[in-house]
């Protein structure tokens, strides 16, 4: 098993079960190589979601140093859809797709919303581009605690010295240290003003 076949596997519920409530849950298609926007695209067109997160790093090319994309999970991408609604059948016919995640043999395996959400902030935080050095965030960045216990609370970065962790004061909780994923930068209105931001 690969690094990155034990990193999803450890990310996926048990197979489900009759009384699961009906509705859409993430689930892992496995692509060919370097087809993994490709089969994004195809599974988008059968109007399913569907969610590749994706790294920027430095490669070497002509003897230049270029910036790219690429995903991040090589061979992976998510794609959500219900067992008992959507025709989940049609997945494994887009070009590219090789097949996907099963515990259960019949079940494609879940991956919880959580898991994909903590992913897309980690994405947009600039988590993996690995291109940029220096901060997500700055002190003195207002934000937005988006996951986690302090879901919802406004506050204002008072260090960031990694890509990985911030601290962020909150009105009257004080000081707090999170990871980047969980947080987003947001423009301050008077109404947030008015909940003592910094304060």
């Amino acid at each position: 098993m690969t690094k990155i076949e034990h990193s999803l596997s450890t990310m996926v519920e048990p197979a489900a079960v009759i009384d699961v409530p009906i509705g859409r849950r993430w689930r892992v298609a496995h692509t060919e190589a370097g087809w993994e926007r490709r089969a994004e695209l195809g599974i988008a067109a059968l109007g399913l979601p569907c969610y590749g997160p994706r790294e920027r790093v430095w490669v070497r090319h002509a003897r230049r140093r270029e910036r790219r994309d690429r995903a991040l999970f090589r061979r992976y991408v998510f794609v959500a859809f219900d067992l008992d609604r959507d025709d989940w059948g049609a997945v494994l016919s887009v070009k590219g797709v090789t097949g996907l995640l099963c515990c259960d043999p019949r079940v494609p395996s879940c991956v919880p919303d959580a898991e994909i959400n903590a992913l897309r902030r980690a994405e947009q935080a600039g988590v993996f581009d690995t291109t940029v050095d220096g901060l997500t965030f700055r002190a003195g960045d207002a934000v937005q605690v988006e996951a986690g216990p302090f879901s919802g609370f406004i506050g204002e970065v008072r260090r960031a010295d990694s890509k990985a962790r911030v601290d962020i004061l909150l009105a009257s909780l004080g000081t707090v240290v999170l990871p980047v994923e969980l947080v987003a930068k947001i423009e301050l209105h008077e109404s947030s003003a008015a909940r003592g931001v910094g304060r």
